[in-house]
Order: structure tokens, then sequence, then C-alpha cells
């Protein structure tokens, strides 16, 4: 079983805590946020699912069955950011009593398309913001030896509602329509969880005072979205 703990961008003590890809600029924010299924942290209601799936608290405090502790492996890419959110959720599981085995992925790992699409662990990559984070919820994005393991679905999860209005959102222009299918493909992927987004890290956009016209990009539009009309006032 591959679950993917994803994680957009990085901390540095800026970044926006999250539970979608969509960010909080998006006009239909507020609906996705009444419809999706929501996972807040909560350490007591994390004992009671791991006692009904028959674990109980070991002496240490952590997760166990027959004498067996649940120790999960965990992955992230290598990099500071990225190993900073592996210390951090290491110690916050810990806490609730999960006792997870952390490891880096080397470089050399990183760029074999085949070791990144068949772990067996929990994995944080990063992953696009806005409506581009969906397609890494379509199979057609699931890593393959017939696709040379290429696809942003490194979990290999496989929904056919999802799929069916994915292919929809990219037949239709109707940007009304398109807001609809979002919220919509978000309640699907927030309620069976193969994924689980946890923080946006703001991007700068850097530019001499006496340029104008930049203005701040949202998840329709890069900050250069209107470069065409930047120019110098002197």
């Amino acid at each position: 079983t591959q679950l993917v703990a994803t994680t957009v961008y990085g901390y540095d003590g800026q970044g926006d805590v999250t539970e979608t890809g969509i960010t909080k600029d998006a006009r239909y924010y507020a609906e996705l946020d009444r419809t999706m299924t929501h996972y807040p942290y909560d350490p007591r209601r994390t004992e009671q699912l791991m006692m009904e799936a028959g674990l109980t608290k070991d002496a240490q405090g952590f997760f166990a069955s027959g004498g067996e502790r649940f120790s999960p492996e965990y992955i992230v890419e290598a990099g500071t950011t990225f190993e900073r959110t592996l210390a951090i959720n290491t110690e916050t599981w810990a806490r609730a009593g999960i006792e997870v085995q952390p490891g880096v992925l080397p470089t050399t790992a990183m760029r074999n398309n085949e070791t990144r699409a068949t772990f067996t662990a929990l994995y944080s990559p990063s992953t696009a913001a806005g409506e581009r984070s969906l397609q890494i919820h379509s199979s057609t994005q699931i890593g393959s030896p017939a696709n040379g393991w290429n696809g942003g679905n490194r979990g290999g999860w496989s929904n056919a509602e999802f799929d069916r209005l994915f292919d929809r959102f990219n037949a239709t222009l109707d940007r009304g329509e398109r807001d609809k299918l979002v919220v919509e493909m978000v309640k699907v992927y927030s309620d069976q969880l193969p994924a689980y987004y946890t923080y946006f890290q703001l991007g700068v956009l850097a530019f001499l005072a006496d340029l104008k016209g930049p203005t701040a990009g949202n998840v329709d539009r890069l900050g250069y979205w209107n470069l065409y009309e930047w120019e110098f006032s002197s």
C-alpha cells in the first residue's frame, strides 16, 4: 500500500498551512472548504482509530500490536526544506503515538523514475499549487513500465469518478463549470485521501522600484502573467 504525504513548496516560517492543493485566493474556495472532508489534528481521535484497528500503546507510548510496534517508513526528497519537514512531522507523529522510520531519498534516486514510483512508504514530495495540482491524482499520471515510470501520480491511486471529473474539466472552457468540477474533484480525493497536503510556501517576485506593472499572482495566473504591460518609469 502506498500513501503520498504531499507537501507544496516549503516552510521557512512563511508558509500557509493547507489541506488541499487549491489556494485560498481561488474564487470558489469558500464552497470548496465547505464541501471537502477535513482532518483536524486530534491525537485522541487517532488513538480511538488505532485501537479500533487492534493496536494499543506500549510502555514507551507508541502504538503496537502483538508486541510489534507500528513503524511505517517515511521518506522525503533530499533538500533542506524537505528534511526540516521530515523532522517536524516525525516529532509530531511521535507525540500522537506513531513511530515512523524517517529517511531521505538521495539525489541519485530522485533522478530514477522507477524508484520514485515504486516506494513502499509515506512519501513527501513537492507538487504544483492551484488547479495544476489536480493532475497528480489522475490515473493517466500513474507511472508504469509502459510509460517509462513517468507521471506525477506516484502513489498509484486510481478512482473512476475522479478521472471522469478530470476529463470533463480538461474538456470545457466555461469558467463556472470548471470551478464546479474542481470543487467536486477535491471532495473525491479528500474523502478517499490518497494524499494529504500540508503547506504552501510564499513565492517572492523581486523587481526594481522603477519597474511598473508587476502584480501578485494567484491560483489562475503566475506573478508575471501581465509581463507585456511592464515598463520602466525612467
